[in-house]
């Protein structure tokens, strides 16, 4: 059976497809010894380990199943937000991240240009499990990045997480 995180992601903003491939990239370097000056950089491509989006409309459905993953700030009550977590078992311990990129993918872009902020998540939460209700309010205020969508179709968003 496929796990269904190795499927490429699609995130949707205003109603328009995000992409396809959700992943965060790190930069870190690795001490090899620790009473050793020598430093050892290295890159590595993380996927998703869990990831859903939180409708605010539909305050208790879930919608972790769905590939599709959708972003809106939308007045009326329709918002829409997406909580990732990623599985960092594969970093080293004692590893320093130096750096580390959101990249997502914007087949469709919005007609006009959005920000989109990203945010630490601050609760733990399950992909089969979360919903606005109980999942939506759980983030840190403070922004870690934001992204100007602009208008143009096929382009890689990037955040420095």
């Amino acid at each position: 059976m496929q796990n269904r995180h190795e499927k490429p992601r699609r995130i949707s903003g205003s109603g328009q497809v995000w992409g396809k491939i959700l992943t965060l990239i790190l930069l870190f370097f690795a001490l090899l010894q620790p009473i050793s000056s020598s430093v050892l950089a290295a890159s590595s491509t993380i996927s998703t380990s869990q990831d859903t989006h939180l409708q605010e409309d539909t305050p208790d459905d879930n919608y972790g199943s769905l590939v599709d993953l959708k972003v809106r700030s939308k007045s009326g009550g329709n918002n829409r937000r997406t909580i990732i977590e990623f599985d960092l078992s594969s970093v080293p311990a004692g590893a320093f991240i130096e750096s580390a990129t959101l990249r997502v993918f914007m087949n469709s872009a919005p007609v006009a240009s959005r920000t989109y902020d990203v945010h630490r998540v601050t609760d733990s939460w399950s992909e089969s499990a979360a919903t606005w209700n109980n999942a939506a309010a759980d983030y840190d205020a403070t922004v870690i990045d934001s992204k100007s969508t602009s208008t143009t179709n096929n382009v890689w968003l990037e955040w420095d997480v």
